[in-house]
């Protein structure tokens, strides 16, 4: 089983300048995850960029679950619309979201966040 995916460009938001002022994605969800020992913090953007939500899950296999599952309900209960960006390319979490059908991208984060998003 592979438990990475490498970026791929379709993820890209497009410049907001391509798109009347908003980034448009061929995902439902883009979420960013600040990954950590203890706690994550997580970021949910709709398609257009628009902040849905922030939370913080702790790295407890239940937390980590509910926060997943709260991902799938957001996307209307397709994990396959979500893409998630991490900076770790293996791990319980990175192996529970691939588990569930979303899409894993690792992202190196000394990687500006400029060259990810498209913007800068």
């Amino acid at each position: 089983m592979r438990l990475e995916r490498q970026y791929r460009d379709r993820w890209r938001p497009r410049l907001a300048e391509e798109k009347g002022g908003e980034m448009e994605s061929e995902y439902r969800l883009m979420v960013g995850i600040d990954w950590a020992t203890e706690a994550h913090q997580v970021c949910v953007l709709n398609r257009q960029g628009r902040l849905l939500e922030q939370r913080r899950a702790e790295h407890r296999a239940e937390a980590i679950a509910t926060m997943i599952d709260r991902l799938i309900e957001l996307a209307g209960g397709d994990p396959a619309s979500i893409a998630v960006a991490i900076e770790v390319p293996r791990g319980a979490v990175v192996e529970a979201l691939v588990e569930r059908g979303l899409h894993v991208y690792a992202i190196n984060r000394r990687y500006p966040v400029s060259c990810v998003t498209g913007f800068g």
